[in-house]
């Protein structure tokens, strides 16, 4: 429907998943050493910091690895845009945020419409 639209992942919720397979000794490494890929001046830097993260930790924690790798088409959209919208973009808790209060919203209204069909 909207053929030019551009996905991009929440570098966050990235992390948050990569970091499943990685156990608690290790984790403020592997998060301090995957900070360069997302704050890489461009695609090619952020690749080129990618495949460092995975020489250091790819044999190690595969399936954390294998989360960037699988996702990066959607996570690298990312360095299309200049810092100023990759600041905004870098996660999408704002965008969730507005959906939560959306869902709020419609679920009372929702709850309303269904009491008034109840029987006492």
């Amino acid at each position: 429907m909207f053929p030019k639209t551009k996905i991009q992942l929440c570098i966050i919720h990235q992390i948050r998943t990569s970091i499943r397979y990685v156990p608690e000794k290790d984790k403020k490494s592997v998060i301090a050493d995957l900070k360069p890929v997302y704050k890489a001046v461009n695609h090619e830097k952020a690749y080129e910091k990618l495949l460092e993260f995975d020489d250091k930790w790819g044999k190690k924690y595969h399936l954390a690895m294998k989360t960037w790798m699988d996702n990066w088409v959607n996570l690298s959209t990312f360095f299309e845009f200049t810092a100023e919208i990759r600041k905004v973009i870098y996660t999408t808790n704002a965008i969730e945020g507005m959906h939560r209060q959306i869902r709020k919203i419609t679920a009372a209204a929702a709850a309303k419409t269904t009491g008034a069909f109840t029987y006492k």
